[in-house]
């Protein structure tokens, strides 16, 4: 349908298909355009040992991706577009994941370790042992085994409740009781009325 007369603002406005001003070039021209609209992506092949190392440091995705300059949706978009990079960021996060599980296991068996130290101004070599860690065992089994080590907590509720209060529901109970004992008395003193009569 081609643009209202007088319309300024639809001057170039082709039509569609049935408008006297609809050409097939023009449709020809915008369908060769489709997927190249937009400002040119900043991924390149170079960003790739840089995400590695931001990974090695601890990053997290939206850490690395403003440190790319990109915002965290376009972050995720290369993740899907460029199946390179999806699996050099995926490769380097089990990287340092094994590395923190060995550091892990090691720290909560103990080990030992030689270390270089200054002794009486010359450099000695000594062998320094780290006891096992008890937390990070406990850490250990409860994220491997979380069924038969997961912690159970128990909730205790404490109410914090008013003395006054207290004595009130305590005349509320006996304001009660009196009135049952009063409405089981109601029959019998009825009974006792209607045998003296």
């Amino acid at each position: 349908m081609p643009a209202p007369n007088g319309n300024q603002h639809a001057k170039g406005n082709r039509g569609s298909k049935g408008s006297p001003k609809y050409k097939p070039e023009y449709a020809a021209q915008a369908a060769s355009k489709k997927g190249k609209r937009g400002r040119p992506s900043k991924y390149s092949s170079t960003v790739i040992p840089v995400v590695r190392g931001l990974v090695a440091l601890g990053k997290t995705d939206a850490e690395i991706a403003e440190v790319l300059g990109i915002g965290e949706t376009t972050f995720y978009d290369w993740k899907k577009a460029h199946p390179e990079f999806s699996v050099a960021l995926e490769h380097s996060k089990e990287l340092i994941n094994a590395q923190i599980e060995a550091t892990m296991i090691q720290r909560a068996l103990g080990y030992e370790r030689e270390v270089e130290k200054a002794s009486q101004g010359r450099k000695v070599k000594i062998r320094e042992y780290y006891p096992p860690d008890v937390g990070a065992g406990k850490f250990l089994m409860q994220t491997r085994m979380p069924e038969q080590y997961r912690e159970v907590r128990e909730e205790r509720k404490v109410h914090d409740v008013d003395k006054e209060w207290l004595r009130w529901l305590e005349k509320m109970d006996e304001r009660d009781l009196l009135e049952r004992e009063q409405r089981k008395l109601i029959p019998v003193i009825a009974a006792t009325n209607a045998e003296v009569v």
